[in-house]
């Protein structure tokens, strides 16, 4: 990685955090106090901030999109192949993956038995910086799923399959989309536990509240908080 691009890999990163740092500092308050609010509210305000940041500031020409459908016309959508099939053929790794259940495995077992309409909603990310109608490392940008902590009704498996749709999409030998950056940002009552993603796997995790963010320790991060959706004490 050269120089530019690692500036503007760090750049991605840290006006995201920004970003979620300006939620918790303004918006999270409120939002989690009230009512139960939907998970797309919050992102709708992170959405605002991470603008705010990126594009008004004329640091990049990239779009910045919402539950863009990243899927649309793609011949990933072959009906005439089986789901499993059509992820798997999508990466050229896995031989020397050192992943121990790799994310292509993991991504095809939850989609061995959805349709294609399915399979677009699955890889319709919260959130992204890209140049749209594009994919690859030269057009991809930031790719971001949030979740929001629950008391009840967890799905154990929900936050695990948005990881392995991040090591996916992050991956640079996967021929497919290619992101520069990916986190994964679950989002708590007075914090977010924010999980970083470049090359297929996690390089670092930051902790965000209203004060400010900490950068994670590597036996922190290691054990990935941020697919922990269940209610938190702090």
């Amino acid at each position: 990685m050269d120089y530019q691009e690692s500036k503007q890999v760090h750049l991605l990163a840290i006006r995201l955090i920004a970003a979620i740092w300006r939620f918790y500092k303004k918006d999270a308050r409120s939002l989690f106090g009230t009512k139960v609010v939907d998970e797309r509210a919050m992102v709708g305000c992170i959405y605002r901030y991470v603008w705010n940041e990126h594009k008004a500031r004329a640091w990049s020409v990239q779009d910045i999109d919402i539950e863009y459908d990243r899927m649309e016309d793609d011949e990933l959508l072959d009906k005439q192949k089986s789901i499993r099939g059509i992820v798997l053929e999508k990466c050229i790794r896995m031989e020397k993956c050192d992943q121990l259940l790799h994310c292509a495995i993991k991504l095809a077992t939850g989609m061995k038995s959805i349709t294609s309409d399915g399979l677009r909603r699955m890889f319709r990310p919260d959130l992204v910086i890209h140049n749209r109608g594009n994919n690859g490392i030269a057009n991809n940008g930031l790719i971001v799923e949030f979740k929001k902590e629950k008391e009840k009704g967890v799905n154990p498996e929900d936050a695990k399959l948005d990881h392995a749709k991040l090591l996916f999409t992050t991956c640079h030998q996967a021929g497919c989309m290619q992101y520069k950056l990916g986190a994964l940002v679950m989002l708590r009552e007075k914090y977010a536990d924010v999980g970083v993603y470049r090359g297929g796997k996690v390089i670092v995790g930051y902790e965000v509240d209203e004060s400010g963010f900490r950068k994670m320790t590597e036996e922190e991060y290691g054990g990935k908080p941020w697919l922990n959706q269940k209610k938190a004490t702090r």
